[in-house]
């Protein structure tokens, strides 16, 4: 009847659709898994929107149910593969053939969940079997689905939650120890005081510290420290500034001392690596403040205390002081002062409000040849940071830094500040250009106590490095 109609291939078009349809309605129905057979329940009619179901319930397994969700292709492959893991090649939103396998072992889902899922989605809020049955076939046509695919099987990890195992060479990296290189300071020192009669005192067996006038300083081939007594307490009648700043080195001296002898003091080996300077600085205040109640010593001081530990030169600083570090003739590291106003430093003391807790503290990498230069504020006042690098580079020309001398680099240091401290006319310091900035007419370097330690940073006898 068809071929009479006069169109021979309207029976193969008709054929063809309705093979079409039959294929698409057993693609979008929810397959049913069973001891790895498949089954569909029976449909009256083509599976197109607002279409009815029979009402014969299909026997559901008791123990799994898998959902094929609606694809582009027919899909004959009911295996379900895991998803690829995050940065792979195919990830979860790639492609339409994605497929979710839901196990009902461990709790895990079961065939009313899963349709009771869908139920909101598609109108339905109360909840008969048939309905929601209905809700999850009518979900397919909305060919979205925004369940996360699940795929692993039960009783293992979670693909997300697995981690590789260590590889070989990670084990042996863990347990290989990483050699430190460990540096030393061959140290100098060189001051002036500002009047002759004080001049430098060591006393030694009572001090770890020297002091030079008002200021203070020790020396270590692993630390190094300076200290400046303020001058304004020469009109405090007793008062004794210069006392003080000694005892602040001699007890910063005297703890570090106790970290070289971990066996007979309370220290550890964790102690000593991890020494902070700020808290060398604070023990040390802690000490001088007992004997200042005791002696009834009035006076106040800024500090600076540089400690060298492995490749690492950790500082505090508290004042005007000041380091510089410069390497292959260049200047890599300078501290700043504090200053509560002009000439009128930080301080540590009588009456001073400031603690070692405002301190401020510094990690620097050093290298093999670095040379470390601490002085106190006469240093620094009299001779710009240029003119230091200058001087140090005339010094170390021509030579490996390693083989400086660091004496000679303190003589000219200190050679050069007390030129211009001296000479009223100077035509300029780093005072002078200072006092300008505030205001003030002054002319000419700063008459003051000056102190110049150098450290020039060698490999220790006992490093790796030279064994």
């Amino acid at each position: 009847m068809l071929y009479a109609r006069g169109n021979p291939f309207s029976a193969v078009r008709i054929v063809a659709q309705t093979v079409s349809r039959y294929v698409r309605n057993i693609v979008r129905t929810p397959l049913y898994v069973s001891s790895g057979r498949f089954s569909s329940p029976s449909i009256e009619k083509s599976p197109l929107p607002n279409h009815t179901l029979s009402t014969a319930k299909p026997t559901l397994p008791p123990y799994r149910i898998a959902f094929i969700p609606p694809f582009q292709e027919p899909c004959t492959d009911p295996i379900v593969r895991p998803p690829s893991p995050p940065g792979g090649k195919k990830s979860h939103s790639e492609g339409p053939r994605r497929a979710y396998r839901l196990f009902t072992e461990a709790s895990n889902f079961n065939y009313a969940a899963a349709c009771a899922t869908y139920a909101p989605r598609c109108g339905v809020h109360t909840a008969g079997a048939e309905q929601l049955h209905l809700a999850y076939t009518k979900h397919q046509h909305i060919r979205h689905m925004s369940m996360p695919a699940v795929a692993s099987q039960p009783d293992t990890l979670n693909w997300f939650k697995r981690r590789e195992s260590p590889s070989i060479f990670e084990l042996f990296e863990k347990a290989i120890p990483t050699t430190r290189r460990t540096f030393r300071f061959a140290h100098a020192a060189s001051a002036m005081p500002k009047r002759a009669s004080r001049p430098c005192s060591n006393d030694s067996g009572e001090f770890l510290s020297v002091q030079v006038g008002e200021d203070a300083y020790f020396v270590r081939p692993d630390s190094l420290g300076v200290a400046d007594g303020v001058g304004g307490w020469a009109q405090v009648k007793g008062a004794n500034p210069a006392l003080y700043s000694r005892k602040i080195m001699h007890y910063a001296s005297a703890e570090l001392e106790k970290l070289d002898d971990i066996v007979n003091s309370d220290y550890t080996i964790e102690d000593y690596n991890n020494v902070d300077p700020r808290d060398i600085l604070q023990k040390s205040y802690d000490h001088t403040n007992l004997d200042a109640k005791a002696e009834n010593l009035l006076g106040s001081t800024t500090a600076i205390i540089a400690i060298l530990r492995d490749d690492e030169l950790r500082i505090a600083n508290l004042g005007d002081c000041g380091v510089l570090i410069i390497r292959d003739s260049e200047p890599i590291f300078r501290t700043e002062e504090q200053q509560h106003s002009f000439n009128f430093p930080f301080q540590l003391g009588t009456g001073s409000r400031d603690s070692p807790a405002d301190a401020q503290t510094f990690r620097v990498k050093v290298e093999e040849g670095d040379i470390v230069i601490l002085g106190s504020d006469g240093m620094f006042d009299n001779v710009f940071d240029e003119d230091i690098v200058d001087i140090v580079r005339s010094v170390t020309q021509n030579k490996k830094a390693v083989s400086v001398d660091p004496q000679r680099i303190t003589d000219a240091l200190l050679k050069r500040a007390r030129e211009i401290a001296e000479d009223s006319r100077f035509s300029s310091s780093p005072f002078q250009s200072r006092a300008i900035q505030e205001g003030l007419y002054y002319q000419g370097g700063k008459m003051d106590d000056v102190t110049v330690l150098a450290g020039v940073v060698r490999l220790s006898e006992d490093s790796p490095d030279r064994r």
